[in-house]
């Protein structure tokens, strides 16, 4: 009987406490706000393509001449890399001077714009102008908001005004 009564103080206790808790948080939950949106833009997608021809080769050493006449050396190639020569797959030892070689590069990407605005509300505590501004939140806690504006009574102030 005795532990009965005892559980139920305990729990009566723990549930007060709880409601207690969630009853002080929402007041300083509704001090800061923040909303988050994303916008994706269009996809695009870029190809690029290099051609060059075989020079040299020494082991798995590879020196190219590219289009535009440069030379460009490629140290150990691996041997499970497959160039394509008149469409059939050709590694590092079957390669020979002599040979033209071309390499597409697909690239896609597609932009986002992530916007983030955080409301605050509070007292103006502190001003330095242009920069920046102090408030005062209703739970007694200082903030000081990034935002170079800022809206007050319906009106909208820049900061330095």
């Amino acid at each position: 009987m005795i532990s009965t009564r005892l559980s139920r103080t305990i729990l009566r206790g723990l549930l007060g406490g709880g409601a207690l808790c969630i009853a002080f948080s929402l007041p300083s939950a509704a001090q800061v706000q923040t909303q988050t949106s994303e916008k994706k833009g269009e996809t695009t997608k870029t190809v690029t393509v290099e051609r060059g021809e075989i020079v040299h080769i020494a082991g798995n050493d590879v020196v190219l001449r590219m289009e535009d006449g440069t030379l460009r050396d490629f140290d150990n190639v691996s041997e499970n890399v497959t160039f394509m020569v008149d469409g059939k797959p050709v590694n590092i030892h079957n390669a020979k001077v002599g040979m033209k070689l071309e390499k597409q590069t697909i690239v896609s990407s597609t932009p986002r714009v992530i916007t983030s605005v955080e409301s605050v509300t509070g007292t103006v505590w502190h001003v330095s102008p242009p920069t920046s501004v102090i408030l005062r939140l209703e739970n007694g806690a200082s903030r000081s908001p990034v935002a170079r504006s800022l809206l007050s009574m319906e009106k909208k102030r820049t900061l330095g005004d």
